[in-house]
């Protein structure tokens, strides 16, 4: 038996390559929905993946990017979110971007695995921000009759050494007449309600500051995604030319509805307009791909001057119905 294995290289009884699988599903539905529920090994699993790619997300280098891309699935729809939204939103922050709550077992029928909910910190659903704001004040009162149970409360007067003024202070004395065994809970009780009070303060805090971060970023997130459905669609493109074929015209009409065409090259370019849009900066200039030459669509063009997010103008709906087609004529990865 191995001793000291980390969690993130545990082989959870998986070969390779469904283990490389299952680390993309889970990183791309955190980043889709921030929050899952899983088994606690899958969930100390992602753990450490999940804090290394938002790391790299935050330095933004074209390197990073590629990283965001060979780590996630549905690319047109994490990978803004992932560099543009999540990277904001811990600029500030040096690390600890996962949460992992306990949430029972699985159901009797099965192999009752320990079951955790893994959430990142200061989502729109967080927690325990949602905890503090409905339990907070009961917590805080619960801890001050504890201490009222433990503690005789004396106010001294004291004197400041530095200004000479007289200072009122409350003394906490413990009850002499508490035994060792019922002091000995009363103070692992007291020490409980302290972190967890902590902890609610700390996500009160930094709460709004990451919706003003998340907003601040919005506007570029549709035009980046159509820059990342460009790229899928050129790599669906090659893999059906790897199998001796060409584009059939389903697939021709596919991305037309989505703002793309391919030409005579078999290269998916922006129709006309697109680039143009692109140009204005709808396109981060700093993004690993060029802007001009690769353009943005149609619908992520509008979104983009409008100033609104990709859900805003259909995207999403767009792309989950591509994604459909996609393999409705066999042109999916395998």
């Amino acid at each position: 038996m191995k001793h000291g294995t980390r969690f993130w290289q545990k082989k959870l009884g998986r070969s390779p390559q469904h283990r490389k699988d299952l680390m993309r599903n889970l990183l791309t539905e955190l980043v889709e929905h921030e929050r899952i529920t899983t088994t606690v090994a899958k969930a100390k699993f992602v753990q450490h993946e999940m804090e290394l790619l938002l790391n790299s997300a935050k330095r933004g280098r074209p390197e990073d990017w590629a990283k965001a891309r060979r780590s996630l699935f549905s690319q047109e729809r994490t990978v803004p979110k992932l560099m543009h939204t999540l990277a904001e939103r811990y600029q500030d922050r040096g690390g600890g971007y996962l949460r992992i709550l306990r949430a029972g077992f699985n159901s009797p029928g099965s192999d009752r695995a320990p079951r955790a909910i893994v959430e990142l910190v200061n989502n729109p659903k967080d927690l325990r921000y949602a905890s503090a704001k409905v339990h907070g004040d009961q917590t805080l009162q619960a801890l001050q009759a504890l201490e009222a149970a433990k503690y005789r409360r004396e106010t001294v007067t004291l004197q400041d050494p530095r200004t000479g003024a007289s200072v009122e202070v409350v003394k906490l004395t413990e009850r002499g007449e508490l035994g060792g065994h019922e002091r000995y809970r009363m103070t692992r009780r007291e020490i409980a309600m302290h972190k967890q009070l902590l902890k609610m303060r700390q996500a009160l805090r930094t709460y709004d500051a990451a919706r003003d971060a998340d907003g601040r970023q919005a506007h570029q997130i549709a035009a980046t995604a159509a820059v990342e459905l460009q790229k899928r669609l050129q790599g669906e493109v090659k893999w059906v030319l790897g199998k001796g074929r060409q584009p059939s015209a389903k697939f021709r009409d596919t991305i037309g509805k989505l703002g793309f065409e391919v030409n005579a090259d078999n290269v998916v370019v922006a129709k006309d307009g697109a680039a143009a849009a692109a140009q204005e900066g709808l396109v981060r200039a700093d993004a690993p791909v060029a802007a001009a030459e690769a353009g943005a669509a149609a619908p992520a063009a509008a979104a983009a001057e409008a100033d609104v997010g990709p859900e805003s103008a259909g995207s999403a709906a767009s792309v989950s119905i591509a994604a459909r087609l996609l393999s409705q004529l066999g042109l999916g990865r395998k």
